[in-house]
């Protein structure tokens, strides 16, 4: 399985084709495309959970992509500083 820095990256590389409404369905579809594996998709999935989410669209409307972006770029930020300090 990938890391973390490794999996957000691939969410941020695949955006733009496959983002609809929402992180949850993005990811999904990544799954679906064969581009994550199941546990990929879960370990993504557990990181959301974490910070917050609810059934309600926590990261701005539904179909906005400017608030699921910039997550995106907090979480690879987060896992790079992250891969620095394990790296020392």
């Amino acid at each position: 399985m990938r890391t973390q820095l490794e999996l957000w990256q691939v969410v941020k590389d695949n955006f733009d084709e496959y983002f609809h409404s929402g992180l949850c369905i993005l990811i999904s579809r990544l799954y679906i495309k064969g581009i994550i594996s199941i546990d990929e998709s879960n370990s993504i999935y557990n990181e959301i959970k974490r910070y917050g989410y609810t059934r309600d669209f926590f990261l701005g409307d539904e179909g906005d992509p400017k608030p699921r972006l910039e997550f995106i770029e907090k979480m690879i930020k987060k896992h790079s500083e992250n891969a620095i300090t394990e790296n020392k």
